[in-house]
């Protein structure tokens, strides 16, 4: 039964907001989302955890790449509800589907920041001296 929770999430939040790229950041919690009425992949993604969370499933959030037709691969998030009998079951709530082969999955955690594929920070003894040389040509 926790799958068909999973499966209601996703449609839900498919219906709640729009895709609508640049009206959320990566700042941009998911109740502002939901009032806004838009947003992208990962504001959808996060809807679908908060709502399965808050009936008591434990869910996460993916990040990765989504292959499109023409074999060219661009960033996206969805979302994994737990089912007891089956074990984790993804749902991508933009797309309004389970993952597929075109989903790769790089990351999963808590969050849009616990997965972010490049996280650094960089420690020097002292501040690098940088050079830039034009040549005409």
């Amino acid at each position: 039964r926790q799958w068909m929770l999973a499966i209601l999430a996703g449609e839900w939040t498919s219906k709640a907001i729009k895709y609508q790229h640049g009206q959320t950041g990566v700042q941009t919690p998911a109740a502002m989302a939901l009032h806004l009425g838009g947003g992208v992949c990962q504001d959808y993604a996060h809807l679908v955890i908060g709502a399965l969370r808050h009936v008591g499933i434990p869910a996460r959030y993916v990040t990765g790449y989504l292959l499109g037709d023409d074999g060219a691969a661009s960033f996206h998030a969805w979302a994994e509800g737990w089912d007891d009998n089956l074990g984790w079951i993804g749902f991508d709530p933009l797309l309004n589907l389970c993952p597929i082969d075109s989903h790769i999955r790089l990351a999963s955690g808590l969050d849009a920041t616990s997965t972010m594929p490049i996280r650094s920070a960089p420690v020097w003894s002292a501040m690098p001296l940088e050079t830039v040389e034009i040549v005409a040509g």
